[in-house]
C-alpha cells in the first residue's frame, strides 16, 4: 500500500509573537508532490534546551508576488504533514529569521529560516518579584505570560522558592535560565508552547513503538564520546512521526541490534522531507535511557 504524503504551509498574516493572526488569512502552500504542485523540502532541528528551534523550508518556483510577503521578519511560520486522507499533524513553528530565492539550474527556490520562540523570548521582558516559598509552578506560568505568543505546556517540575523570594528583572529567557540551574530542569518552547522537564524526565503518556516489525524503523546505532569511546547514548534513524518532540518517549525494538533496545527519552529530533523525492525521516538522539 503506498501513502501518500502531504505538506501544508501557513505563513501569517502576523508575527509569531502576535500568534499568528486567523488561520484563514494565511497565504497556505500545499502540496501532495504531483507534477504540477509545488515541490517542498524542509529540514526541522528540534531540542529539548533554550535555544530556538531552527526550521528551514524550500519552495521550488513559487510565484514572484508571493515573495514580499514571506521576506517580512518575525511573520508566523507553521509546517503540517501527514498522508493523504489522514490528519495534518503541525510539526512547526516559528518566526521568519530570512527568506531569500535563489537558483538551482532552471529552478527558483525560495528558502525560508525561521526559528522558534525567537521572538517572544527577546520581547519577554518583566521587572517583578515573587514571594518567598511560591511554588516553582507559578512561577513558571507567570513567566510564560511574559513571552508574547507563548502557551503554557507541560510544567513538570515541584519544590518552591527560596524564603527569600526571587526578584526577576530584564529577559524572561535569562529568569528561566537562573532557574533552570539551580533547580533541575530544562526548558524549550515548542511549537510556540513553553515545555517544562525535570533533568533526565520524558512526557507524560505511553511511548511511541520504533520497531522492525513495525518497518519504522530504518536504523539504530550506539553514540560514544570521550578517549574511551564510551556509549554515552543512541541515535535511532526511523520515518518521520510528526507527533515526536523532545521528551517524547519511545520504545526501540530492532531485531538487528537487540542489545540496545529498550525505552529512550528523545532529546533531539531532526526531520527532513521532500515532497517529490525520497526523504520523510526524523534522526533521534538520546544519551540517557529514563
Amino acid at each position: 500500500m503506498t501513502f501518500i504524503r502531504q505538506v501544508e504551509l501557513l505563513i501569517g498574516p502576523l508575527t509569531e509573537a502576535d500568534g499568528g493572526g486567523p488561520r484563514d488569512q494565511a497565504y497556505r502552500v500545499f502540496s501532495t508532490g504531483l507534477d504540477n504542485e509545488l515541490r517542498i523540502r524542509f529540514a526541522v532541528d528540534l531540542s529539548a534546551t533554550s535555544e530556538p528551534n531552527r526550521i528551514v523550508i524550500a519552495i521550488t518556483n513559487l510565484a514572484p508576488e508571493r515573495w514580499a510577503r514571506m521576506a517580512v521578519k518575525n511573520t508566523l511560520v507553521q509546517l503540517s504533514v501527514g498522508y493523504l486522507g489522514g490528519a495534518l499533524k503541525r510539526l512547526a513553528r516559528g518566526g521568519i529569521a530570512s527568506c531569500i530565492t535563489r537558483r538551482e539550474g532552471e529552478d527558483r527556490v525560495t528558502v525560508i529560516e525561521a526559528l522558534d520562540g525567537y521572538g517572544p523570548q527577546t520581547q519577554g521582558l518583566l521587572n517583578k518579584t515573587y514571594g518567598g516559598g511560591m511554588p516553582l509552578k507559578d512561577v513558571l506560568r507567570d513567566l510564560a505570560r511574559s513571552m508574547p505568543g507563548v502557551d503554557i505546556g507541560t510544567l513538570d517540575i515541584s519544590g518552591n522558592l527560596p524564603p527569600k523570594g526571587l526578584y526577576a528583572s530584564g529577559r524572561v529567557a535569562e529568569t528561566l535560565n537562573w532557574l533552570a540551574d539551580r533547580y533541575g530542569f530544562s526548558w524549550s518552547t515548542q511549537g510556540g508552547v513553553l515545555q517544562v522537564l525535570a533533568d533526565g524526565q520524558g512526557l507524560p503518556g505511553e511511548a511511541l513503538v520504533i520497531s522492525s516489525r513495525n518497518r519504522n524503523l530504518i536504523s539504530l546505532a550506539p553514540t560514544a564520546t570521550g578517549p574511551d569511546a564510551a556509549q554515552d547514548g543512541i541515535e535511532i534513524i526511523a520515518q518521520l512521526d510528526a507527533s515526536v518532540r523532545p521528551g517524547t518517549r519511545v520504545e526501540v525494538a530492532s531485531e538487528d541490534q537487540p542489545g540496545l533496545n529498550g525505552q529512550y527519552v528523545v532529546e533531539i529530533v531532526s526531520f527532513s522531507g521532500d515532497t517529490h523525492g525520497e526523504d520523510w525521516t526524523m534522526i533521534i538522539n538520546s544519551t540517557v535511557k529514563p
